[in-house]
C-alpha cells in the first residue's frame, strides 16, 4: 500500500524518480497522471506525454486490454495485483515484464489512485530458459551415451540423436545425412511436414551446408534458397560434421525455426550430438569410452551426478555393513553467476575446472568426488569423523580460495556436511548436505 502525503505530487514523485523500475501513477479512473524517470528513459518522452489522461488499456487489442482492465479494477478495490506479461516492443519482438498494481491511499486510508510498477525480466527469463534447455540437452546426451554404451542398436541411437537435434530446432527439422559416393543418404529424420524421409538420397548440391561441413570438417550455417528448403518456412540450414575414428561419416543438419542470430548456440549443441553419433557408430571399439561419457562430467573430468549417486548408495551400504562412519560434503561456489556475468562464461568454466582440480587433489585415496551440476560439487568421505570432515572441508575452501583461474575471477565456496544416520539413504543424505550449504550461505558464505 502507498500512503500519500499532502505534498505527494512533489515528494512522492521525487521518490519514484529514483526507482530503477518503470513506475506509473494512475488516478481513480485508471488514467495516467505521472511517469517516473525510468519510464521516461525507456520510451520517447514526448510519446509518453501524449498518454497522460489515457488508460493503459487504450489502444490494446481486446485480449490484452481485458486483463489490464481487470488488474486495475481490482487495485482500485484495494487488492494489490501481480501479473507477468509479454509486451510488444518495436524492433525487438517483445519484452517480458513483472507488472504490479497497488492501491494508493491518503492519510485517511481512502484509495485515491494506483501505482503500477513494471520490471523488465526478459534477460532473467531468457537465462532460465537457456538453463532449462542446457539441462534438457545434457540429459538427452547422457541418455544417448548410456544407450550406446550398453549395446542399443546403432539405428536406434541415430534416431535418438536426430530427435534431440529436432528438439533443439524448435518447430523446425533435423536429419542425419550419411556420406556416400554419389551424395548423401538420410539415415534419420525428425520434423513434421518436411520433404526428406529416412533412406532418401540427396546429392551434395541439394544440401549445400552438409556438403560444406563434410568437405571442410567444420560447422556451417547457410541461408537456403526456396528451391532447397525442406519446408517453405525453414530458411536456414545448420550443419556439423560427424566424425568416426577414421573418417568424416556425414553431417548432422538442423533447419531451425529460431530467430536469426541464435545459430551459435545451436551449433554448440549440435556438435555435442554429432560427437555422440560418431562415437555410437564406433560402438564396437568405443564401448569403454561411451560408458565413461555416461558417468563423467565433460568440463571437469569428475564423476557426474549419476555416477555420484550410484557410488553414494554403494558407500552407504558399505558403511552400514562394516559399522563405519560416512560423511558427505556438498561444495557450492559463491556468487558463481556473478563470475559468468562479469568475467564471461570462459572464466566461469575455468573456475569450475580449477575447483574440480582442487577437490581432486584434496580428497584422499578412496574418497569419491564429483560434480552434481552447475556450481555444485560433492565429496564422499569414507571412515571419517565429523571433526576430521570439517578440517578437510576447511583445507578445501582454502585451496579453492587460492585458485587463480584464467580471467582473474576470485572464487570462494560454501561447504555443508551431512553425517550418515541410521535411516539415511542417498537422497536424504544429499538433502541434509544441501540444507547445510544453505545455512553456510546464510552465515556469510565461504564457510
Amino acid at each position: 500500500m502507498v500512503v500519500l502525503s499532502p505534498l505527494h505530487s512533489e515528494t512522492l514523485h521525487a521518490v519514484l524518480d529514483v526507482d530503477p523500475d518503470r513506475l506509473y501513477v494512475l488516478d481513480l479512473q485508471g488514467r495516467y497522471t505521472f511517469f517516473n524517470e525510468a519510464a521516461r528513459r525507456s520510451a520517447d518522452g514526448r510519446r509518453l506525454e501524449l498518454l497522460l489522461g489515457r488508460s493503459p488499456a487504450d489502444g490494446l487489442p481486446p485480449e490484452l486490454a481485458a486483463p489490464v482492465e481487470r488488474m486495475l479494477a481490482a487495485a482500485l478495490c484495494g487488492a494489490p495485483q501481480l501479473q507477468q506479461r509479454l509486451l510488444p516492443t518495436p524492433g525487438a519482438g517483445g519484452r517480458l515484464f513483472d507488472t504490479s498494481a497497488v492501491p494508493m491511499r491518503d492519510a485517511q486510508g481512502l484509495v485515491v489512485g494506483i501505482l503500477v510498477r513494471a520490471r523488465d525480466v526478459t534477460a532473467e527469463a531468457a537465462h532460465r530458459e537457456q538453463l532449462r534447455r542446457d539441462a534438457e540437452l545434457q540429459g538427452r546426451v547422457a541418455a544417448i551415451a548410456r544407450a550406446a554404451a550398453t549395446g542399443v542398436p546403432t539405428q536406434a541411437i541415430l534416431d535418438s540423436v536426430v530427435q534431440a537435434a529436432g528438439a533443439l530446432a524448435g518447430e523446425g527439422a533435423a536429419a542425419l545425412l550419411r556420406r556416400g559416393r554419389h551424395g548423401t543418404v538420410a539415415a534419420a529424420v525428425a520434423g513434421a511436414g518436411i520433404v526428406i524421409r529416412r533412406g532418401d538420397r540427396w546429392t551434395l548440391a541439394e544440401s549445400p551446408a552438409a556438403a560444406e561441413a563434410i568437405a571442410r570438417r567444420r560447422a556451417v550455417v547457410r541461408p537456403l534458397p526456396d528451391a532447397l528448403r525442406v519446408r517453405p518456412d525453414l530458411a536456414t540450414s545448420v550443419a556439423v560434421p560427424i566424425r568416426t575414428r577414421r573418417r568424416i561419416w556425414g553431417a548432422l543438419v538442423a533447419w531451425p525455426d529460431t530467430r536469426p542470430g541464435a545459430e551459435d548456440a545451436l551449433v554448440s549443441s549440435l556438435r555435442q550430438l554429432a560427437d555422440i553419433a560418431g562415437l555410437a557408430l564406433d560402438v564396437a571399439s568405443s564401448r569403454r569410452r561411451l560408458s565413461s561419457l555416461a558417468l563423467t562430467d565433460a568440463l571437469t573430468g569428475l564423476p557426474n551426478a549419476r555416477a555420484v549417486r550410484d557410488q553414494l548408495a554403494a558407500e552407504i551400504a558399505h558403511a552400514r555393513r562394516h559399522g563405519r562412519p560416512l560423511m558427505l560434503a556438498e561444495i557450492d561456489l559463491d556468487r558463481f553467476k556473478l563470475i559468468n556475468d562479469v568475467h564471461g562464461h570462459a572464466a566461469g568454466d575455468a573456475a569450475l575446472r580449477a575447483v574440480g582440480e582442487a577437490l581432486r587433489s584434496t580428497a584422499r585415496a578412496g574418497d569419491v568426488v564429483g560434480r552434481m551440476g552447475g556450481e555444485e560439487f560433492v565429496w564422499i568421505m569414507r571412515e571419517t569423523g565429523l571433526a576430521d570432515a570439517v578440517a578437510a572441508a576447511d583445507r578445501l575452501r582454502a585451496r579453492i580460495a587460492a585458485c587463480a583461474p584464467p580471467g582473474g575471477a576470485p572464487v570462494t565456496a560454501s561447504v555443508g556436511i551431512a553425517v550418515l544416520g541410521d535411516s539415511d539413504d542417498a537422497d536424504s543424505l544429499l538433502a541434509g548436505a544441501d540444507l547445510a550449504v544453505y545455512q553456510a550461505k546464510a552465515d556469510g558464505r565461504d564457510v
